[in-house]
């Protein structure tokens, strides 16, 4: 009996993990810890990359900014 397996290409997707605004004269930050991902249903490599989207507004200036990891592959 032959077998038939339909293959596609998976979804890129962004995994929002925080959020946070930024106060005039004041410090802040985010700490996260034990953040976990899961793939269910892949028949191929998967691969995910930490990224840092930094936008900065006030009156004088807009600005934003990006930082980005090495991919990892699971």
């Amino acid at each position: 009996m032959p077998l038939s397996v339909d293959l596609a290409p998976g979804e890129v997707e962004d995994v929002p993990v925080a959020d946070k605004e930024l106060l005039p004269g004041k410090t802040v930050q985010i700490v996260v810890r034990d953040f976990h991902i899961a793939v269910n249903q892949c028949a191929g490599p998967v691969s995910i990359q930490q990224y840092t989207y930094m936008y900065a507004k006030s009156p004088e200036t807009d600005n934003s900014g990006a930082v980005f990891g090495d991919p990892t592959w699971l």
